[in-house]
């Protein structure tokens, strides 16, 4: 039996203790994430389900997880701006 991970959290976050990245407003992101998990199952978001304590003060905006695309790799797009 092989282990493998469920779950990821993958964000622009302060640097420890608590803190919080800021960023100057009018600021937009964009992230895609490749899955090479071996599976061609569509990730899911979960927004707010975080463990950090620590944060940034972009708002988060829409996440989607699609199937294989073209390149035959599930991804996740989210995006963020203040």
């Amino acid at each position: 039996m092989h282990s493998v991970w469920n779950q990821v959290e993958i964000n622009v976050f302060g640097d420890a203790g608590g803190s919080e990245a800021v960023f100057n407003p009018g600021t937009s992101i964009t992230v895609t994430l490749a899955l090479l998990d071996g599976s061609a199952a569509a990730p899911t978001c979960v927004a707010g389900e975080g463990s950090t304590g620590e944060t940034n003060n972009l708002n988060l905006g829409t996440c989607k997880g699609t199937a294989p695309t073209g390149l035959g790799i599930p991804e996740m797009v989210f995006s963020e701006s203040n």
